[in-house]
């Protein structure tokens, strides 16, 4: 058969192991299983399993020896173990698939595998080749896997969703891809910044990218039946703030920035246990603020001295004495001293 009709080979592949699972159901261990004891027929598409003289019934027929073919060996067998189980029959069935799949008799690393399986595919091969024999995938469960493969291969992939987490971020920091796809045979990513990315047909189904440009992501399927492509949502990014440091002037106490006046002086200028009511009726005039160069919402309350009421010039300048230390007595400081000087002779 062609070595890129992988969806035949997968076919192939799903009719071997439904052989076998049909053999393990009734606990027969075969245990020579390789490539020159199975055959196939292209019309009608059939497999035949051959050489069955070691074939026998799990831990119940005569304990004879059961032979290895070539660079079948599981793991368990080469550290001693004699008997052949049907754990060691599915080492050698996913050898086989692994072969038919990749068109290789001899399997060195998965490279060969690559593209031709997704990354369920993957998982599986690691589980049966390299995992414990415990863990090594079922015929049923192989067939389960093929069988949803060559469906999936007979029509243009499904990609059911795409999406990237978090979708703020500071630029260059990662997000997460995430996507669910069946029946592909290629991947491939374009960035918003421009960059593609051919993640091949056995890319797990999330990839970590770091983000340098803000907008949308584009995965595009691909096998030989059609295409299809979906997008994230807007992924926004933002950069880093930069923070400048300056020098800012100590605002002094409220007492300093309503009158001009700072709190130690308003105690020194009354008697020791006397309120600051005064202050209140000194406080009674409000007038709405107008336009003023810096933002100050509302209304500014300003003091009642008759005809001596503070204008706006004035009391912007109080404002910005607020800021700073007064360098000379202002004209409310003035007026204070003096009252403090009255309140002193009474």
């Amino acid at each position: 058969m062609p070595e890129d009709d992988i969806a035949t080979r997968t076919m192939f592949a799903a009719k071997l192991v439904y052989a076998f699972n049909f053999l393990h159901k009734r606990g027969i261990v075969f245990g020579d299983v390789s490539l020159r004891n199975i055959l196939h027929a292209d019309a009608p598409a059939e497999i035949k399993l051959i050489d069955l003289d070691s074939v026998r019934i799990e831990s119940q027929s005569p304990n004879f020896r059961q032979p290895h073919s070539t660079g079948m060996l599981p793991k368990e067998c080469r550290e001693g173990q004699k008997e052949q189980t049907i754990a060691t029959d599915m080492f050698k069935v996913a050898y086989v698939v692994f072969s038919i799949l990749a068109s290789v008799v001899q399997v060195s690393n998965s490279s060969g595998i690559e593209n031709k399986v997704d990354d369920a595919g993957m998982t599986l091969f690691g589980r049966a080749l390299n995992g414990k024999a415990t863990e090594r995938p079922s015929a049923a469960e192989w067939y389960r896997y093929l069988y949803d493969r060559v469906a999936a291969l007979m029509n243009p992939p499904e990609l059911s969703s795409f999406t990237a987490t978090p979708r703020y971020q500071l630029r260059g920091e990662p997000i997460q891809l995430a996507w669910e796809v069946e029946g592909h045979r290629s991947l491939k990513l374009e960035m918003p910044s421009g960059e593609v990315r051919d993640l091949g047909g056995s890319a797990s189904n999330t990839l970590e990218v770091l983000v340098e440009a803000g907008g949308q992501y584009r995965l595009t399927a691909e096998n030989d039946n059609g295409t299809v492509t979906a997008t994230t949502a807007t992924v926004r990014v933002f950069d880093v703030p930069h923070v400048k440091y300056v020098d800012v002037p100590v605002f002094k106490s409220v007492h300093h920035c309503s009158l001009g006046v700072s709190d130690a002086d308003m105690r020194v200028m009354t008697d020791a246990g006397t309120g600051f009511d005064w202050v209140d009726t000194m406080m009674s005039t409000t007038l709405p603020a107008p336009p003023l160069p810096f933002d100050l919402v509302g209304n500014v309350v300003t003091p009642a001295f008759g005809r001596d009421v503070v204008d706006w010039s004035g009391l912007s300048q109080m404002v910005d004495d607020a800021f700073r230390p007064p360098k000379t007595p202002g004209p409310i400081e003035k007026w204070v001293r003096g009252l403090r000087r009255r309140l002193v002779r009474e």
